[in-house]
């Protein structure tokens, strides 16, 4: 978003599935380096660096099943998966469990147990990609929760 980042630690829990996702992804990167299919570089890195649109280092973890043109040049490349087909994943699996959950709800989750959990603010708001800490305070509203009510005392 805006051009920023987003940092996540993944947790050790899905090494076998993250290693399981690269070995796909490399099945379809070496397909695609024997057929001279590119993937998409970002700025002019495909000009300047002509090899590393075929480089192991530059394929995509999260590869489109197929091959498309590039908006621009025309020519046959290989993607990553768009957002939308994240979305679409979350949506099928939230109705299959009967929850109302979005991908931004997962982010709203995600930030809001760290900070319960006692993670620094200031570290999550880069984690998040925000510009202003006070973005991330927005995701304390949890806490106030835990304050009691003066009433709660009064004998």
């Amino acid at each position: 978003k805006n051009r920023t980042d987003r940092v996540v630690k993944l947790p050790c829990s899905i090494m076998e599935e993250l290693r399981a996702q690269l070995d796909y992804a490399k099945a379809i990167w070496k397909r695609d380096a024997e057929a001279k299919l590119p993937v998409v570089l970002p700025h002019q890195l495909a000009r300047k660096y002509p090899a590393y649109q075929f480089s192991w280092s530059w394929a995509w973890v999260f590869p489109m099943r197929n091959a498309c043109r590039h908006p621009r040049t025309g020519e046959w490349v290989r993607w990553h998966v768009l957002p939308c087909n994240v979305q679409r994943a979350v949506q099928k699996a939230a109705q299959e469990l009967q929850l109302p959950i979005t991908p931004h709800c997962l982010r709203h989750a995600y930030a809001t147990h760290s900070l319960n959990r006692g993670v620094n603010i200031k570290a999550l708001s880069e984690a998040m990609g925000h510009a202003q800490i006070e973005t991330t305070a927005g995701y304390c509203h949890a806490e106030a929760l835990s304050v009691p009510s003066p009433l709660e005392f009064v004998n």
